[in-house]
């Protein structure tokens, strides 16, 4: 998982400090990532820290972590958004299924669940280029043991790019049931990617095609 303070620092880089409205976004983010924490200690350290950056006190700070933590975020994982101007990948993040970027989210922060999953939904199976690019870099590090490091991924991209990638690692959640959220999230995919297909077969005509999808697609809806 990668370091609160890490994190912390990818978000305080997308806002200007200097104004009133880049303080306020800085620290909603920032207490979306503090709320996640269960080490009081931790946060406090934090609290401080942001509060002394901001001049935005402890409580009023404190206060916007436990809105954070009362809503509901563990048990359905609706990621906080990082708010940022609109990118050049635009059209990359409108074509990548939310539900992608949820579970390769989930696998990031948890070596088990890429276990469950790396054969079942291997890199190749994202349906964008720059999703595919991260999943195989994380996929290749579980694969040879070595440590997922934010800092050495995020080298790999530049631009654009780079801030899409560090808005999936800012928007890490944690699930009060894992193993079943992966699951869904793995089901939903391929749901969204057949039917995707089905539409594709339909317009062309393909009957046999067609009849492939559709008997997969009412075989992946009983399951």
């Amino acid at each position: 998982m990668p370091s609160t303070e890490y994190l912390i620092s990818l978000v305080r880089k997308k806002y200007n400090l200097d104004t009133p409205d880049g303080k306020a976004l800085f620290v909603e983010n920032a207490s979306s990532i503090l709320s996640k924490i269960s080490n009081e200690i931790e946060v406090d350290a934090y609290l401080k820290k942001i509060s002394k950056e901001t001049d935005i006190s402890k409580d009023a700070i404190y206060a916007e972590i436990k809105k954070q933590r009362s809503t509901g975020k563990i048990s359905q994982g609706q990621p906080k958004r990082i708010r940022a101007s609109a990118s050049g990948l635009k059209r990359e993040a409108d074509a990548s299924s939310e539900a992608e970027k949820k579970l390769l989210g989930i696998i990031i922060g948890s070596k088990a669940s890429y276990s469950a999953v790396k054969d079942e939904f291997p890199p190749d199976e994202y349906s964008s280029g720059i999703l595919r690019r991260l999943a195989e870099i994380v996929y290749d590090c579980y694969e040879h043991g070595d440590i997922l490091e934010p800092p050495v991924i995020m080298a790999k991209f530049s631009g654009e790019e780079a801030d899409f990638v560090s808005g999936i690692f800012c928007n890490l959640e944690v699930y009060a049931n894992e193993k079943n959220t992966v699951s869904q999230l793995v089901k939903k995919i391929k749901i969204e990617s057949l039917d995707k297909k089905i539409e594709q077969a339909e317009q062309e005509n393909d009957a046999q095609r067609l009849r492939e999808l559709l008997d997969k697609r009412l075989k992946l809806g009983r399951d």
